[in-house]
């Protein structure tokens, strides 16, 4: 599993939003968008401070598609909002197997899909 997170500015100007947030639903079938602040330095030391929207993405696709989509999106923000460079992440996510659990009580399954309750005397 993957989670690719995306910043793009929060500023849409020409409408923009929308054709990011269309090719992330055909790339990976939905996101969470979050309204985020950052802050840069430029050359001069004049520092920055700017919204943004950080998009997250979890996936099961396989890491080629993975990567060729978020880089295809990454550069289709470049271009939409006339960025220099654009912020993405791919990490790679372990998720826990949710435990099982007794029908009867409520009680976390043991190892051998027993009820530590039933058991008891």
């Amino acid at each position: 599993m993957y989670r690719i997170t995306l910043i793009c500015p929060y500023r849409d100007i020409d409408s923009k939003r929308p054709l990011i947030e269309a090719a992330l639903i055909d790339a990976f079938g939905g996101f969470t968008r979050i309204h985020t602040q950052g802050a840069w330095k430029d050359q001069q030391g004049r520092v920055y401070w700017e919204d943004n929207w950080q998009y997250t993405i979890t996936t099961d696709k396989d890491i080629r598609t993975v990567g060729y989509e978020a880089n295809r999106i990454s550069n289709t923000i470049k271009v939409a909002y006339r960025q220099q460079e654009v912020y993405s992440l791919i990490e790679v996510v372990a998720l826990a197997e949710q435990p099982s659990i007794c029908d009867v009580c409520g009680e976390i399954l043991d190892s051998d899909g027993e009820c530590p309750i039933s058991r008891m005397p």
